[in-house]
């Protein structure tokens, strides 16, 4: 006879008889899941939420009102949804097509209302990627909005319902519509135990189920269904299999710690219990509660515990777990799994600080080993030095480790282009501080050579001083007003007693323009246009037109009276000279006379 009672495993539909304590808890979720399309059931460990949702719910439904598909992370939760969808589609729909669309087609498959159940949801939380709730969060909200029928069920740890806040803010009215689910009452427990034995045709002594709750529980009114189930399962293992008596009790003894005391009794009856431990230590997260595991994983992580154990070591410690009740067996995905979070929790006990560690720094790399299957992007330069730390310590997957081996080549690439970068900005920022400096003192020299040479004409009376002034407006900038004043000053020295001799005696070098000869004084000079050729009046009526260089490009002696003012074409092929006789002459630049007309000058 096989035993009534559940040991570690959740009730399931097919164990509808033998359910018993939970009828209101099961009327009231009923009620709930017409409510609104999301619905949060959240309680401690071992209060039997999953047992309520597939055994409870799950009988209060006929088969045509609800199609029930029950969703659990694996490795990703989105791509979970999408296979479990796909499982029970008759009409398969690409899985590149959306959600919606999957949806759409399933209920159109078997025209009934999915029920999208989410247990032990905590597992996004405790494994699941930023990139990866994100997406889930935007998919439960597009569907929630939609006219599908469609629900959503999470079943959650009551410790982790503060994760929830991030679906919240996306889906305010997320956590409008739950249920907590309480520990059992005494009362409720006792049915626990009559009910399953009645069925069962086991006579049970009066005042076996007290005693047996007294034992379990001595200090609390509230029943933990979990260590209940493993107690009566050790009870009937024990027992006659037809009667339940007092003295059974007695023969089994202390039960304070009944499962780490039926934990360490499987693993030293193994041949190599080290090896065993090691094995189920891979089977518990980081944060205490059970995780998935592959073969492959599981002899990863004994490894990196300095456990050396090979794939037939490891199959046949595997089977031996499953035939103990620990383990469940291999899954769709090849994932074996302890039976309940209340084991991970004592097995969690058994492993030390370091070992803790080295669980975190293994969840960390297959997190981001998600994000870089998911969007390409591989460690950053603070991942690797922080893995550098634990690389002789742990051991990973040969996938794990060249996703590790390529961020640290990507990062190496990466510090060796900075650097030349670094140079090359460097040496183009040093190139574009000195080009601009010489900008700005270009310009700071231009505009202050234009104000000198100003200064020069304008300020001074001495002529020294004005040739003084004028040539550091020229060696301040090569400007065209330099060039004016400094010529012009020069000439006026010039005409002065003992002019040139003086000019030789300050040693000062002068631009071959400005020591051009004239025969007389000048009168009036300026620019002939663009090209910056310069142009120069004497008062012998001579004409002067001459490039900065100090070359001769024209030379005529007019042939009229003293030219007043001079003006030349925009392409500096003519020019007209008004003379004081009031004639207006047009010449070429070569000096051929065009025309002349009379004109009347006011002076």
């Amino acid at each position: 006879m096989n035993s009534p009672f559940k040991f570690l495993d959740s009730f399931d539909k097919n164990d509808k008889d033998i359910f018993f304590g939970r009828e209101r808890e099961t009327e009231e979720l009923y009620q709930k899941i017409f409510e609104s399309k999301i619905l949060l059931v959240y309680g401690v460990s071992g209060t039997g939420k999953s047992s309520l949702i597939h055994c409870g719910l799950a009988n209060k439904f006929e088969d045509s009102d609800w199609l029930p598909i029950n969703v659990r992370r694996v490795s990703n939760i989105n791509k979970s949804l999408i296979s479990s969808i796909q499982s029970l589609a008759t009409e398969k729909v690409d899985e590149s097509k959306s959600l919606k669309k999957q949806l759409q087609s399933l209920y159109l498959d078997h025209f009934k209302p999915i029920y999208l159940i989410f247990d032990q949801f905590e597992e996004l939380f405790i494994f699941g990627t930023e990139d990866e709730k994100k997406e889930f969060i935007k998919s439960v909200k597009k569907i929630a909005e939609s006219e599908l029928q469609v629900k959503f069920l999470f079943v959650i740890r009551e410790e982790y319902l503060a994760s929830i806040t991030e679906f919240e803010r996306e889906i305010p009215e997320f956590l409008e519509n739950r249920i907590r689910i309480e520990k059992m009452r005494r009362q409720n427990a006792e049915e626990c135990i009559n009910g399953p034995c009645k069925v069962h045709k086991i006579e049970v002594e009066e005042g076996f189920a007290k005693s047996l709750l007294d034992k379990l529980s001595p200090d609390s009114s509230d029943i933990e269904l979990t260590y209940l189930q493993v107690y009566l399962d050790k009870v009937f293992r024990i027992s006659d299999k037809q009667h339940f008596h007092l003295n059974l009790l007695e023969q089994i003894g202390n039960v304070s710690d009944l499962l780490g005391d039926f934990l360490e009794e499987q693993i030293a009856q193994l041949d190599k219990p080290e090896d065993a431990l090691a094995i189920l230590k891979s089977f518990v997260s980081n944060k205490g509660t059970k995780r998935p595991a592959t073969r492959e994983e599981i002899v990863s992580y004994a490894t990196s515990l300095g456990r050396k154990i090979d794939a037939v070591e490891t199959d046949q410690l595997i089977q031996s777990f499953v035939g103990l009740r620990i383990l469940r067996d291999k899954d769709d995905n090849n994932r074996y799994e302890l039976r309940h979070d209340a084991l991970a929790a004592k097995i969690f006990e058994k492993i030390s600080g370091d070992e803790k560690e080295l669980m975190e720094v293994r969840q960390f790399v297959e997190n981001a080993y998600e994000v870089f299957q998911n969007r390409n992007i591989l460690l950053s330069s603070d991942d690797v030095r922080y893995l550098s730390e634990y690389e002789s310590r742990i051991t990973l997957r040969d996938e794990l480790n060249e996703f590790v081996s390529n961020s640290k080549k990507e990062h190496k690439a990466r510090k060796r282009s900075l650097r030349r970068v670094t140079i090359i900005s460097a040496f183009a920022f040093v190139a574009m501080i000195s080009f601009l400096i010489y900008l700005g003192n270009d310009k700071i020299n231009t505009d202050w050579s234009g104000t000198t040479a100003l200064e020069a004409i304008t300020v001074f009376d001495n002529p020294y001083d004005q040739f003084a002034r004028a040539t550091h407006a020229y060696l301040l900038a090569d400007t065209k007003e330099a060039h004016l004043a400094l010529m012009s000053t020069f000439q006026i020295i010039l005409a002065q007693p003992g002019g040139r001799d003086s000019i030789k005696a300050m040693g000062i070098e002068l631009p071959d323009f400005v020591q051009r000869s004239f025969p007389a004084e000048i009168i009036q000079t300026g620019f002939t246009g663009k090209s910056n050729n310069i142009y120069c009046f004497t008062n012998d009526s001579l004409l002067n037109v001459f490039d900065s260089n100090g070359k001769t490009i024209l030379q005529k002696k007019m042939q009229y009276a003293l030219p007043i003012s001079v003006w030349f074409s925009d392409t500096e092929q003519h020019f007209a000279v008004l003379s004081s006789d009031s004639l207006l002459s047009l010449y070429s630049i070569q000096g051929e006379l065009k025309t002349q007309i009379s004109a009347v000058y006011t002076r």
